[in-house]
Parts: structure tokens; sequence; C-alpha cells
């Protein structure tokens, strides 16, 4: 049975993750569009908008369709899912304190590949053929975390909430709390897809998100010298997108984790309720 030291450590992480989830929130719900972007909009050329939108879906589909095993050969998916299921039967963690640390760890060892990428080929002046390696970064991210959290990203349904944090993460205003709110839909229908589910159209809406707010920085990694600007912003919008991802996942998680406190506190008191009957009568 669990014992009362696990519920406040659960309590702890609760307030924890939920003070950077409103933190994140209060950065996207009312972001101003930065200097950058303000003096290259009307610069960039109408077209790019389309051809950004087309070079992620098709990233996005092929890593999904025929990319993920490749992916699998940077991280080690069995002692991911060792740590985790060794994390998960000691007292009082409940996995948390190390899936924080292997999660971050992880993370930015891969935000720095993207942002040495990004930056190498905005000095060369190439600005589109980074899309894949951007989407492969933020994709092998998101899917060390899934495992750390006990979650397979194989299955469709994770593909969606993946698609979701990335939306999430690069979208502000109103777009922002829509995602966010489908976010919660789905983690409080105990991950089922919603209705009508189509993953075509879910990788559409985020390939469009990421390609309004990366618009300007690919436009900029097509100038030699000074697209190393842009290689800079990715790196800042792969760490954006695995900070939201974090957040999210550990939510999630400990979400799962109360249903199981509340059965076993549930359990634990009926069983003492048994035991105090039989007690009174043997009496």
């Amino acid at each position: 049975m669990r014992s009362e030291k696990d519920i406040r450590t659960w309590k702890t992480e609760w307030l924890s993750v939920r003070k950077k989830e409103i933190l994140f929130r209060r950065r996207h719900e009312n972001k101003k569009q930065d200097f950058l972007e303000s003096k290259l909009e009307g610069v960039v050329p109408a077209k790019l908008q389309g051809t950004l939108d087309k070079a992620f879906a098709k990233a996005f589909e092929t890593i999904f369709k025929k990319g993920t095993a490749l992916l699998e050969k940077t991280y080690d998916k069995e002692t991911i899912r060792s740590k985790r299921r060794s994390a998960s039967t000691s007292e009082g963690d409940y996995a948390m304190r190390a899936y924080l640390n292997n999660t971050l760890a992880d993370s930015l060892g891969s935000t720095a590949v993207s942002g040495l990428a990004g930056t190498g080929m905005g000095l060369l002046g190439i600005g589109l053929p980074d899309i894949p390696v951007f989407v492969s970064i933020v994709l092998r991210n998101l899917y060390t975390q899934s495992l750390h959290f006990g979650y397979d990203y194989t299955k469709e349904k994770e593909q969606y909430f993946i698609l979701l944090i990335i939306r999430g993460a690069v979208s502000d205003g109103s777009l922002f709390k829509e995602t966010e709110k489908n976010i919660h839909l789905f983690i409080s229908n105990g991950g089922k897809l919603p209705e009508h589910f189509n993953l075509k159209k879910e990788i559409l809406l985020t390939s469009k998100a990421l390609s309004s707010r990366l618009l300007y920085m690919k436009f900029v990694q097509m100038i030699p010298l000074v697209g190393a600007i842009g290689g800079i912003r990715d790196l800042a919008y792969t760490r954006e997108i695995s900070e939201f991802g974090r957040i999210k996942y550990q939510k999630r998680y400990l979400l799962r984790v109360r249903k199981k406190l509340e059965v076993e506190r549930e359990l634990n008191r009926k069983a003492l309720h048994k035991d105090d009957i039989s007690e009174k009568s043997d009496k």
C-alpha cells in the first residue's frame, strides 16, 4: 500500500508542474510579434508559406511512417524502459524525479544538435533542406519523453498527442488556448482519440502552425551568413517544444498516478474496515 509520504511527494510534484504550466501559458496567451519578424513582414515571398506547409507535412508523414526506426537508433529504448520500471517501483518518487533529470538531459543534448545543424545550414544559405532535420530532432525529443513516462509513440493516439504538443508550443493567443484545451480533453478522456480523428489533418494543422512561426526564420536562413540567425532561432523553438512536452507529459503521468493512489487508498480503507469488523466479531 502507498504511504502518506508518497501522497505528499505527489502533491509536491503536482504543484511544481502546475507552476511551470501556468508560466508557460502566460508567455503564449498574450505573446507579441518580435522585432525581427516585424521587420521582415512584407519582405518574405508570399509563396514561401505554402512551400513550408508542404515541407513540414511531408517531413511528419515520412518520419511517422518510415523514420521512427531510424530515430530509435539514436537512443536506447530498453535502457529508458528499464530505468522507468525501476523508478516506478521505488518508494516515494513514483519515477518523477528520475524522469525529470533524464528527460531534461536528453532534450538539452538534442536541442544543441538542432541548433548546430540549423546554424550550419544557415551559414551556407540552405533554409528549407533542414526542415526534416528540425522535425526529426523535435520528434526524437518527444519520443524519448513518452518512453520515460510509459507511453507508446508508435501508436496513432500518441502521435496525435505529440502533434498537439508541437502545435501548442509554437502557437500564441487563441490557437494556443484551443490547442491546450484539446490536450486537456485528450488527457482527461484517458488518451482516447477525438471523434472523426484524421491524422493527416492533424499533421497539416501542426505544419501550418510551425510554418507560420518559422516563416521569417526560414527566409533569413536562405541568406548566406545572415542565415545563422535562423539556425539559432531553430534551437530556441526546439527547446520551447521540449519544455512544453515535459510539462504535459509530467501532468499526464501525475494524473495517472493520482488514480492509482486513490484506488490504493480506497483498498486500504476497506481492508482496515474489514479488520475492524473482524476484531469486533472476535470479541
